[in-house]
């Protein structure tokens, strides 16, 4: 069951140790000269993060879709990314990446806000669960239960989330035998006060042996609030987080923002174990 409610934005903190970033080259038509940089400054990097520069793939429509992939293994808490500037002509990105240390997260709340959630045990994904380790009835570790999201989201000048998607797992692990799930959940969040939408979304909620998954496509759409007789589209296609039979927690993300000012809003994105 799907519910709806309206609510202001919080603040969050995070606490962040380790990223890896991904992306394909940009395209372009061939023997086309390299453009000359030109960075628009869209964030700004948290005390102790370093910088990691990400190439993107730019679509017909001249957005730049940036992905990216995390883990966090046994023991480790939490990762985190922020968008620092962007080259929209040759569709690069530099991000802060904060490692090891606490990293406050100054979000202004929003005026208001709309929020859909879900939360569910997840369905088999295949025809067995079959271990493909070995065994799973003889010399079986004992399990230990984690929990843990993915969170990405745009947000503006101010720091305040335009949008954001939410994926989360909560699964038993032990490093020798198929994972035991427990429950799957997403949560939506979209800003109404400045005119976004929830358009449509996907949600898969699935395990097999090997991992629990939580994923979501997600589209929000605004009319031309935010941007003034525009129309601006975002795009999460996929948010996922899987938590494996070996106790990592892996996220993987890929998202663009179509249409007017595309250039007031940057992307941030965490991954938090919380058990």
């Amino acid at each position: 069951m799907r519910a709806t409610t309206k609510r202001a934005g919080a603040a969050t903190a995070v606490t962040v140790t380790a990223l890896t970033a991904f992306a394909t080259p940009a395209t372009g038509a061939a023997g086309e000269p390299e453009p000359r940089p030109a960075w628009v400054t869209v964030g700004t990097a948290p005390p102790g993060s370093t910088l990691e520069t990400v190439q993107g793939t730019k679509g017909r429509d001249g957005s730049c879709a940036f992905a990216f992939a995390l883990s966090l293994a046994p023991g480790e808490k939490a990762v985190r990314g922020d968008q620092v500037r962007v080259d929209p002509a040759r569709c690069v990105t530099e991000v802060a990446v904060t490692r090891d240390a606490a990293a406050p997260d100054g979000t202004p709340a929003a005026p208001e806000s709309s929020v859909e959630t879900k939360r569910a045990r997840p369905t088999l994904q295949g025809t067995t669960a079959r271990d493909s380790r070995g065994d799973s009835r003889a010399g079986a570790r004992a399990y230990t239960r984690s929990r843990g999201h993915l969170k990405t989201s745009w947000r503006d000048a101010s720091g305040r989330e335009a949008h954001a998607v939410r994926n989360d797992v909560d699964w038993n692990w032990n490093a020798q035998n198929c994972v035991a799930p427990n429950w799957g959940a997403y949560g939506y969040n979209w800003s109404t006060a400045d005119g976004w939408q929830l358009r449509k979304d996907d949600w898969r909620n699935v395990y097999d042996c090997s991992r629990q998954t939580s994923s979501s496509a997600v589209h929000y759409g605004n009319d031309g609030v935010f941007c003034p007789g525009q129309a601006t589209d975002a795009h999460y296609d996929r948010s996922t987080v899987h938590g494996t039979w070996d106790g990592r927690l892996e996220g993987e993300w890929k998202s663009w923002i179509a249409g007017g000012c595309a250039d007031r809003l940057a992307f941030h994105h965490e991954l938090r174990r919380s058990l």
